[in-house]
This record gives structure tokens, C-alpha cells and sequence, in this order.
């Protein structure tokens, strides 16, 4: 007992001295000693130790280097994104003259995606990138302001160059684009496209949906080449084949692998068919309907 009150005196002791010292130091270093003290003493106050004090210390300066310059603007995605409309309109598979020197089997289409700003005022930050999805890789975007970066499997991204300006209000921007092999679906650019800027991400308005045409113009010419002579596949034309009888369709074109030769002649033996025996007909569940159906049209 006699030994914690003497180290109590001596502590007592100690700080009277370096208060004394203090008082003949100047008067901005009194005032940044005193107040270290005065935090020393709360820490005490609260029941820690110097030791806590000193790591407390350490935690509250690394918690005030880590918090953001409040004159440095948060950037927010969504502000831009919601001012932006994309739309993609089809050039050309072929005849467009871009170079395909980097696709593969030297094939590539062209594309203009047009950026348009709707904001009031003109946007100067050039620190974002618009991503987006597409099966067909990206080759070349023919505009000095803006460029393009590969992610990974369809994901690629466009962002803006040092030459870059900004967004005028009201104004639009037209990109040039080449694409690999050829596009003759709309839905070869996909919806959801999105603006990133740092840790902030969000949707552009227009393409947040399964309407393509909200996005993508409409498609005039679905040719890959210029003797494509592939007929596009409507409803309408779909539901008109499938409504033709087999009688109606020449046997000869739908014999796979094609003879070489038919040769029909007078008196040649025929046969018929009437009837057909089916087993284990229940088990084809649903597809009984299919299966009726084809024998009816087949005269069975």
C-alpha cells in the first residue's frame, strides 16, 4: 500500500513539473500541448489507459485521413445516365468499306450508336464509362472523343478520350462503330446498358426494357452477303407453311440425303399405307396430340 501511494505522489509530481514546463513554452505550443493533455485526461475520465488513449489516438487520425475532401464532389452516376438516351441504328454486312482486317475470317458490319444528351445545362466530366452487352465483338469506334475497352465474354465499354469536350446541352453525338462477323437480329445488342462512374452505377432509361426498338432502330435488310437469299421468318409466313397439307408439298424436296436421280415409270409397283400400330402410346404425354395430328394429315 505504502509503494502505490508513493508512485502516486511521484506521478503527481511528474505532471506538476512538465505543467511547469509548459507555462514557459510559447503560446500556439501551450495551447496543442494543453489540449493532447486535456484528451488524455478524458480518456482517463473514461476508464482507459494511456496506452488505450494513445491507440484511440491513432484509430479517430486514421478514420480523418480516410473521409473524403469535402470540396471534392461525390460523383453520381444516375445524374448523367438519367440525361442520356442511346440509339443504334444497322449499317451495312458488306459493301461499307470499314476495315475488317482484325475479325475473324475478315468479316465485320458497321453501326452508328448516337448519344444523346437531354440535360439543360452541358456536361464537361469526362471521368465515366457506358457499358453494355453485345454477341459480336466490338472492332473500331471511328470517333476521336471516345473509345472502347473489351471486360470480358459480351461485356465491353466505351469511355471518353483526352480530346473529349463534354455533352452540349440538348446536342446529340454520332459514333461509328464496327463490329465482328455480321447482325441480322436486333436483339444482337442487349437492353440494360449502364454508366459507371467509380463506385457508382446506373441503368440509362431508355434501354431498361424488352422493347428493343426503344433502343435499336428497326432493321431494314437481314442479307449477310449479297447473294443471301435467306427469307426472314415472320408469323405470318410461318403460320402460311405450316398450314400447307403434305399432299400439297413435293415429296422429292423433303427426301434427306437428296437422290441424285427419280425416275417414276408407267405400271411401277405402288403400296399404300392404312393403318399404323403404336406402342406404348401413353407415354408420350403430351406430344399425343402432335402425334394424332401428323398421322391425320399423313391419311393414317
Amino acid at each position: 500500500m505504502t509503494k502505490i501511494f508513493h508512485a502516486l505522489l511521484f506521478l503527481l509530481g511528474a505532471s506538476s513539473a512538465a505543467y511547469a514546463n509548459i507555462d514557459k513554452t510559447s503560446p500556439a505550443l501551450r495551447k496543442r500541448l494543453l489540449g493532447k493533455s486535456a484528451k488524455s485526461a478524458k480518456f482517463a475520465k473514461n476508464g482507459k489507459s494511456a496506452k488505450s488513449g494513445k491507440s484511440a489516438k491513432s484509430t479517430k487520425s486514421s478514420n480523418i485521413i480516410s473521409k473524403p475532401d469535402p470540396n471534392t464532389p461525390i460523383k453520381d452516376a444516375s445524374e448523367l445516365a438519367s440525361d442520356l438516351r442511346v440509339m443504334l441504328e444497322m449499317g451495312k454486312n458488306f459493301d461499307h468499306g470499314a476495315d475488317c482486317s482484325m475479325a475473324d475470317w475478315g468479316l465485320c458490319y458497321t453501326q452508328t450508336l448516337t448519344l444523346e444528351y437531354l440535360g439543360d445545362e452541358d456536361y464537361s466530366d469526362d471521368q465515366f464509362n457506358i457499358y453494355f452487352s453485345s454477341v459480336h465483338r466490338l472492332l473500331q469506334v471511328n470517333h476521336p472523343d471516345f473509345e472502347h475497352h473489351h471486360v470480358v465474354g459480351d461485356l465491353t465499354y466505351i469511355k471518353p478520350t483526352a480530346s473529349f469536350k463534354g455533352f452540349g446541352a440538348g446536342t446529340s453525338t454520332e459514333l461509328p462503330l464496327v463490329f465482328e462477323f455480321w447482325s441480322v437480329q436486333e436483339t444482337d445488342k442487349m437492353p440494360r446498358w449502364f454508366v459507371a462512374m467509380g463506385d457508382s452505377t446506373a441503368v440509362i432509361e431508355n434501354t431498361n426494357t424488352e422493347d428493343m426498338h426503344s433502343f435499336v432502330a428497326p432493321y431494314t435488310s437481314t442479307m449477310k452477303t449479297p447473294t443471301d437469299a435467306n427469307i426472314p421468318m415472320t408469323a405470318e409466313n410461318r403460320f402460311a407453311l405450316n398450314e400447307e397439307k403434305v399432299e400439297e408439298v413435293d415429296a422429292s424436296e423433303r427426301i434427306i440425303p437428296t437422290p441424285y436421280k427419280i425416275e417414276v415409270t408407267q405400271g411401277g409397283q405402288t403400296f399404300g399405307i392404312s393403318g399404323i400400330s403404336i406402342e406404348g402410346m401413353a407415354l408420350l404425354g403430351d406430344l399425343q396430340i402432335g402425334a394424332k395430328d401428323l398421322m391425320e394429315k399423313l391419311g393414317m
